[in-house]
């Protein structure tokens, strides 16, 4: 273990000079839902620019009254009274630079998103002395956090679970011009929003957590010790390098599993009626540390921490991911045909690539993470699980695959958003339909056109190139156009800007049909009258061999214009693919062969995963059983909710 740390240690080098450390001191008061802490950060100006002030996330404030930005974009209004203990809020108490200089009296919230006066999770902190190119400075921050009662993945449930998260002032990230397409330098910090995850910088964290003697903790980073005291507290010093957040659980309710993969630390804080589900989790895990390892390159971490939640937590604070640290649910006796909570694992460490070590903003190019993490659930799940991956049931194989694109094809009106956008901007409900489905459809398409092998290479040029830098979606499609370059298939070769400036700035949607079929007789042989010279014959050569002309008409029925290979069958069995470039709004294939055409299928080898209607891409002129998978998705659906049920009850 103390070797894989060395090196880890020694890949965690590339991310270069980082822009801040944090060494927090903080503890847990299990009566008071209060954590008392003090912070010293240290920011460094790694940019060319003079910096005048400091910008701050104070997340916790999200959830300090009903004005917040959170819940006025939730628009759910309160039905009954909430009680003072549910609501929570971070007061910064004391700020001091390393000379001594106050600065609490400089500090006051901002609101660059949406100019809500009540809204406190951004602070600015103008400073005396400019922060000049190459120099630092150092704060010595006093907060405390007030932890509401579980909403949005952070806070306390039942009075022995607490799951830590966004609790500390963590800076925002000084942009330079050209980072990330920017045209003028600043600060880039946005308030909290009801649908968006987050955006941070690189560090290094050592922090340290005392809670009472009982309870147990799971954090980012590697635990380098554990001490009790006198007064009967426990406390936990944590360690991690290059990392852009830091998180935590606690309960003195955890059972702990650990194991190892590759020399990679893995830790399983799970809750004692989940027991049997434990290998479970362990499994998925390796499985995806596998898979990324292969497509995607070494995990940069030296271990991996996974928390299991409690029921009563799960439906507010399960599913979320930090560096080196992700949470999860299942329910107790989960049948093994029921993956639920494979998928969940295999999702939450495919984001300890894309949202922690590539490290994308998650506010304003959610797909960029979300996104990935979806493709590399279903290609994982699908891989190891195979078919019906997700849910396999009463004769009905459901795979991870087939429900992000169902989620996608299934909405009432698939066109109804941009992915480009601020992910709080989408239209009300879509969230997900744009951070993960569509984006999945995407590049799972992406990977049909170009070659599993093509596909693979751009993704680990990407994670190689950009890994510590916070790239954004240019930078991801220039990888793709560069690997497509290398194929000695012309279409390949020029590239896919097209494809994603349909998927990701329009509204465009992919649909075609074939809508018929036709066969026309041609006699052959010699009939009719013939000149011989000196006079006509008349002929009639009964040795017929009969030709037919044929016809398949294919119909764009959407608005978005994909190259289309149509493989049409013949009644002897023989086959014939044929390639359109899509353009028109109907396209008729003349075929003229001595067998009649039975039946016709537009992508055969199923490289366009964004159609939203796969039934209509065939046609035949023999009868053939209705297609059952809408009844599959509504199956699903109920599966779905059946679960979710299940797990608030229990």
């Amino acid at each position: 273990m103390k070797k894989n740390i060395i090196i880890s240690a020694l890949m965690l080098m590339t991310a270069g000079v980082q822009a801040q450390s944090y060494d927090i001191t903080a503890k847990l008061d299990v009566d008071a839902k209060v954590i008392t802490a003090t912070e010293t950060l240290v920011w460094r100006n790694n940019t060319n620019d003079t910096v005048n002030e400091l910008m701050f996330h104070t997340y916790l404030n999200a959830f300090k009254n009903s004005q917040s930005t959170y819940f006025v974009e939730r628009n759910i209004p309160f039905t009954d009274t909430v009680p003072s203990s549910d609501w929570g809020y971070i007061d910064i108490q004391r700020m001091v630079t390393s000379d001594g200089e106050p600065l609490l009296q400089d500090l006051h919230y901002v609101q660059p998103d949406d100019r809500n006066s009540a809204d406190q999770t951004v602070m600015m902190v103008k400073l005396s002395e400019p922060i000049l190119p190459g120099k630092e400075i150092t704060l010595n921050i006093t907060f405390l956090s007030k932890l509401p009662r579980i909403v949005a993945r952070s806070g306390y449930e039942r009075g022995d679970f607490y799951m830590v998260g966004q609790w500390f002032p963590k800076i925002g990230v000084y942009e330079p011009v050209g980072m990330r397409g920017r045209k003028t330098s600043g600060w880039n910090c946005h308030q909290y929003h009801y649908n968006s995850e987050f955006y941070a910088d690189f560090g290094t964290y050592d922090v340290s957590i005392t809670v009472p003697e009982k309870y147990r903790v799971g954090a980012t980073g590697v635990l380098l010790k554990e001490s009790t005291d006198v007064d009967g507290n426990r406390t936990y010093v944590f360690h991690a390098d290059s990392v852009i957040d830091f998180a935590w659980a606690a309960s003195p309710r955890f059972m702990i599993m650990n194991d190892t993969w590759k020399g990679k630390g893995i830790r399983l804080l799970y809750m004692p009626e989940h027991g049997g589900e434990a290998e479970r989790y362990i499994t998925a895990l390796k499985n995806a540390m596998e898979f990324m390892e292969q497509k995607v390159g070494e995990y940069a971490y030296p271990s991996i921490t996974v928390v299991d939640m409690p029921f009563y937590a799960a439906e507010r604070a399960g599913a979320m991911e930090y560096p080196m640290f992700f949470t999860t649910a299942t329910v107790r006796h989960l049948p093994s045909n029921f993956r639920i909570s494979e998928q969940a694992v295999v999702h939450e460490f495919a984001h300890n690539y894309f949202q922690s070590v590539v490290a994308t903003n998650e506010f304003e190019e959610a797909w960029l993470d979300e996104g990935m993490a979806a493709f590399f659930e279903s290609e994982i799940m699908d891989k190891y699980y195979g078919d019906g991956a997700m849910i396999n049931a009463f004769g009905i194989p459901v795979g991870v695959s087939e429900y992000y694109r169902s989620n996608y094809t299934q909405w009432p009106n698939p066109a109804i958003a941009t992915i480009d956008n601020y992910s709080w901007k989408y239209p009300t409900h879509t969230y997900s339909l744009m951070a993960y489905s569509k984006p999945m459809v995407m590049l799972k398409s992406v990977k049909g056109m170009m070659g599993e092998d093509l596909y693979y290479q751009a993704i680990r040029d990407y994670y190689s190139r950009w890994k510590f830098k916070h790239p954004c979606t240019g930078d991801f499609v220039n990888c793709i156009n560069k690997a497509a370059a290398t194929s000695s298939d012309p279409d390949v070769q020029k590239g896919y800007t097209w494809f994603f400036n349909s998927m990701l700035t329009t509204d465009e949607v992919c649909d075609y049909k074939v809508t018929s079929i036709k066969n026309e007789s041609l006699l052959s042989g010699i009939k009719g009258f013939f000149d011989d010279g000196f006079g006509k014959i008349f002929k009639n050569d009964s040795e017929e061999t009969r030709q037919y002309r044929s016809s398949v008409f294919v119909q764009r029925m959407g608005t978005m214009v994909m190259p289309v290979e149509v493989l049409v069958t013949f009644e002897n069995g023989d086959t014939q693919t044929f390639k359109w470039d899509g353009r028109g709004r109907c396209k008729e294939f003349a075929i003229a062969s001595s067998q009649k055409v039975v039946s016709a299928q537009i992508d055969p080898e199923n490289k366009n995963y964004c159609d939203i209607n796969f039934v209509n891409n065939s046609y035949s002129l023999e009868s053939v059983s209705s297609p059952a998978w809408k009844y599959t998705v509504k199956f699903l659906f109920w599966l779905e909710n059946l679960f979710q049920s299940i797990a608030f009850f229990a």
